[in-house]
């Protein structure tokens, strides 16, 4: 049923990180290289050792085409291009069983379809910005073959709980490093 697919419970369940996150990093001017160096920053000390330890936990089995969608190395492109020295978070604990792994990707591959409609701002900067974390996957069907493979996952009360909490951590994590890094923002 649509109504209970883990996509909904999902969506539903990070809805108000969702909009807190949003609301801090809507404060960045992403058309200005020191707004858009902070929004690249937040990502880049959090996207390396995430993508590292879901790899150890062996996302790539549950998802085939993980090879496909991990972003770290755009990031640290961009970053390099920006000057940036960003170190990487220490990640606190996270659930990295398969329905703890599925939380994660649904914040990693919602942030993707977020960076689609981001990447305008991006471009309407006086300087050129690099964009290849901001881009990666554009125009592939990534958000469709995984919202798929997310349909599949058996939906158990414990499944919901792992892959609400490891959502739940992942936008927390993010809130915290974003309170760090954008200008008004106080540190968490």
């Amino acid at each position: 049923m649509a109504g209970n697919s883990l996509r909904n419970i999902l969506r539903e369940a990070t809805h108000a990180s969702h909009e807190r996150l949003d609301a801090v990093m809507s404060r960045l001017e992403l058309s200005q290289r020191d707004g858009y160096a902070s929004f690249i920053a937040v990502h880049a000390a959090i996207l390396d050792p995430l993508e590292q330890a879901m790899e150890e936990a062996g996302v790539a089995t549950l998802l085939p085409d993980w090879p496909a969608r991990t972003r770290r190395a755009a990031i640290a492109e961009d970053a390099r291009a920006l000057g940036l020295d960003v170190a990487p978070v220490e990640l606190p604990e996270l659930d990295m069983t398969p329905a703890g792994l599925a939380g994660l990707l649904y914040v990693l591959e919602g942030s993707r379809l977020g960076n689609a409609m981001l990447v305008r701002e991006a471009r309407r900067a006086s300087e050129p910005l690099p964009v290849a974390f901001m881009e990666h996957g554009h125009g592939n069907s990534l958000w469709p073959v995984f919202v798929k493979w997310l349909d599949t996952l058996p939906l158990d009360a414990p499944a919901e709980a792992a892959a609400t909490g490891s959502a739940l951590g992942l936008f927390g994590l993010y809130q915290c490093e974003a309170d760090r890094r954008v200008p008004g923002q106080g540190v968490h």
